[in-house]
């Protein structure tokens, strides 16, 4: 991914509107789609947990166990934050959430260490 220009790729950095460009190559074809971003905003900084779930050195299915259990719990419109450094965590809480149809706000990942923020829709 290619900015077209140096201020493009400081507007995309920032945090104002801007029109950008991304270059993809397929083979020996240059494609150029033009994008707008708006806004960019770090959800976890916004967002504080109603509940934490600490699974740091458990392993699968131990982390989906407990937050499907800690979800069963909550109220509507709670949110959950979940910490987890099972690398089989980051699907298996993405299909929880996906199957209970629940709403993950954000998801991030530093070092070994998975981050999830999980609100209850129902």
């Amino acid at each position: 991914m290619l900015a077209e220009t140096a201020s493009d790729l400081q507007n995309l950095l920032g945090l104002r509107e801007r029109r950008t460009f991304i270059i993809y190559k397929y083979e020996n074809y240059y494609v150029k789609f033009s994008i707008r971003i708006r806004s960019v905003c770090n959800l976890s900084e916004q967002v504080k947990p109603n509940q934490q779930l600490d699974c740091l050195g458990l392993y699968c299915p131990e982390p989906v166990f407990r937050v499907r259990m800690i979800l069963d719990n909550m109220k509507v419109g709670e949110v959950l934050e979940v910490l987890a450094d099972d690398p089989t965590a980051e699907e298996d809480i993405k299909s929880l959430c996906k199957r209970l149809d629940q709403q993950l706000l954000n998801f991030s990942k530093e070092g070994s260490t998975l981050r999830f923020l999980i609100k209850k829709k129902k």
